[in-house]
């Protein structure tokens, strides 16, 4: 039997050393400021050689939407969860969705809500963690 170090060497592939997805992920946490608790890393370009040739895909966890840069989007946010913005860095583009830690939570445990749970039942990595 593997242990859980093991799975999670296996899972890694080189997307994760890349040193573009740090400047990433300092961009949005510069943008959402303390609300940050998590981001997220997940489908195709976590497993393809060059990520540089797709938009990667993020999902940014927030304790709460107070940091929200424009009223009706962060409205829209808490009602119809996640929002979806674009991010191009110097040689990666991103999209990522925005989403507080509890609704995230309730969404991968809804029982006809598979949005979530059909992206996260895939590997994925732990970018940032609070």
């Amino acid at each position: 039997m593997k242990s859980i170090q093991d799975i999670v060497r296996l899972n890694q592939s080189r997307t994760e050393k890349t040193p573009e997805l740090a400047e990433l992920t300092d961009r949005i946490r510069a943008n959402w400021g303390e609300n940050v608790l998590g981001i997220l890393l997940y489908g195709s370009c976590k497993v393809m050689p060059n990520p540089s040739e797709g938009l990667v895909d993020l999902c940014v966890l927030l304790r709460n939407y107070q940091a929200h840069p424009a009223f009706l989007s962060g409205l829209l946010n808490r009602l119809i969860p996640p929002n979806v913005y674009f991010l191009k860095g110097k040689t990666l583009q991103s999209k990522y969705a925005v989403i507080t830690l509890k609704q995230f939570e309730q969404k991968m445990t809804a029982p006809m809500d598979h949005y979530f749970w059909a992206r996260f039942s895939q590997p994925f990595t732990v970018l940032y963690a609070a």
